[in-house]
């Protein structure tokens, strides 16, 4: 079943909708070697209303990154900033954290 969800887990390179695992059609791409070129990511399928190709739904790397960062932060008096056990990952949660929130860095 198409959804609208951007949680399904494959989404088309054409038409941008979304659909789960039971539709897409991924016995056999058609003409793969035509539509695939060398190190392109790998298609998932095609998609079921337009034939284009479909790939997995990942989240984008600034998704991942807020996730990230959301899971450090619930962690603020284990992980700190001032840390001298962690001083690689202090560094990167700031400047996680003023990539993604620059108005709270530059206060």
């Amino acid at each position: 079943m198409m959804t609208t969800t951007t949680n399904s887990r494959h989404v088309c390179g054409n038409c941008g909708k979304f659909w789960d695992d039971e539709d897409v059609e991924n016995d056999e791409i058609k003409d793969f070697w035509g539509r695939v070129s060398p190190g392109e990511e790998m298609p998932s399928g095609e998609c079921p209303d337009c034939g284009a190709l479909t790939h997995l739904n990942r989240p984008s790397a600034m998704t991942a990154l807020r996730a990230l960062v959301r899971e450090f932060n619930s962690y603020s008096g284990i992980v700190t900033v001032e840390d001298e056990e962690w001083p690689e990952l202090s560094g990167a949660l700031v400047l996680a954290n003023a990539v993604l929130y620059p108005q709270q860095a530059a206060s």
